[in-house]
């Protein structure tokens, strides 16, 4: 007799066409894989969907979506894009600037 609620006993994971560009829609925006969970159970219902801060990082793994330690660029490979901005903005700060890289470049870097 099949189990209805998933193979494990669990709910089954959100639809990926349907969960990827919410995800990176918050990776994007600078979210945690906690927050990024909590921000899923708004949006899909929790009764229906298992949505854990362990299958937000487990997607991510798959679908190569990485923070800053795991972009790991260098200097030389942002300069381009903080010169680009910085010739935009001469007296932008670094907080301004890590959001300005993260949300038209997609580089997540540290400060």
């Amino acid at each position: 007799m099949p189990n209805p609620r998933g193979r494990n006993g669990f709910n089954p994971s959100p639809p990926d066409e349907k969960l990827r560009p919410c995800i990176e829609r918050y990776v994007s925006r600078g979210f945690t894989n906690r927050e990024i969970a909590v921000k899923l159970r708004e949006q899909f219902d929790h009764n229906v969907f298992s949505l854990s801060e362990a299958l937000v990082k487990k997607k991510r793994s798959q679908w190569g979506i990485r923070s800053a330690r795991g972009q790991a660029h260098t200097l030389e490979s942002i300069a381009p894009a903080v010169e680009a901005i910085h010739a935009r903005f001469p007296s932008i700060g670094c907080r301004v600037m890590k959001r300005m890289l993260l949300r038209e470049n997609q580089i997540s870097v540290s400060k």
